[in-house]
């Protein structure tokens, strides 16, 4: 069977989706205004794309191509819409830092049917052996949670893939995995030892981690969690097989409160169909 692991296994399990048009301008945007913000030192190709950017967006928005005033006629036009229409959005530095929580609670609460999730961490502060204070404070994590249970009370049934044990910490076990590939040549075996080390230790702790949540949710009526055996990178939402989301929001209180994270949320039965295979 292909979901049964032999061993530790590094691989991300991951999805992608190709944009093109407007939404492009705005994923090119803001990832131009991230890498401006942590960048240690000013870059003028940065700067350079960045104008073009700026000119291509002002382009289409002059030849009626994006803005809030096509929003009624592309999405009233049920036959267009679903060949593909999509907006990208993010939760930014300069904006709502919190806005792709509010948008996707928005979704789970008007979900009619069947949501699926794939996620790299589902973790939240409500379970038995959590400190008191911790399950007091209130946050856009424990709010999505708390949509998520509502919506699966009143029928909507729920599939959700969060990491399998031989997944380990992905990018970071990676990082010590190739440190130790690197240097398992060398005469000196400190660097092979130390980073051998830290990629076991995180494979037998993430799981650790990771599962009782994965666990507790499918405790839930309407909930099936599975764990795939790779790490699972990918983050994805479906809602009633109509919007389809790919992300790099996780499913925990770094990505719903603290950190800025982008969205392409699209409205397309061919991506639909493609994401349910994948």
């Amino acid at each position: 069977s292909d979901n049964i692991s032999t061993g530790t296994n590094h691989m991300n399990r991951d999805n992608d989706v190709f944009i093109e048009g407007p939404i492009a301008s705005d994923a090119s945007l803001s990832f131009i205004e991230l890498w401006k913000k942590y960048a240690k030192k000013s870059n003028k190709s940065i700067d350079d794309i960045e104008l073009l950017a700026k000119q291509q967006k002002e382009q289409e928005k002059n030849q009626g191509a994006r803005g809030q005033e096509q929003y009624a006629e592309k999405l009233g036009n049920t036959k267009e819409r679903s060949l593909g229409v999509c907006r990208f959005m993010n939760q930014s530095p300069s904006g709502d830092k919190h806005k792709l929580s509010k948008v996707f609670i928005n979704y789970i609460q008007n979900a009619s049917e069947r949501m699926a999730m794939t996620n790299g961490n589902a973790f939240y502060f409500d379970l038995p052996e959590h400190k008191d204070k911790e399950r007091a404070r209130d946050t856009w994590n424990k709010k999505l949670y708390r949509s998520l249970f509502a919506s699966v009370e009143r029928g909507v049934k729920l599939d959700i893939i969060g990491n399998g044990i031989d997944g380990g910490y992905g990018e970071a076990s990676n990082t010590f995995k190739r440190i130790y590939l690197k240097n398992r040549f060398r005469v000196n075996p400190l660097p092979r030892s130390i980073s051998s080390f830290l990629a076991d230790l995180m494979d037998r702790t993430a799981a650790k981690n990771n599962q009782p949540y994965l666990e507790e949710l499918a405790k839930k009526d309407n909930i099936r969690a599975w764990t795939h055996f790779q790490y699972m990178h990918s983050k994805k939402m479906q809602f009633d097989r109509i919007v389809t989301v790919v992300s790099s929001y996780n499913l925990d209180e770094w990505s719903a409160d603290k950190s800025h994270e982008s969205a392409v949320i699209c409205m397309d039965d061919g991506l639909n169909k493609q994401m349910e295979r994948s």
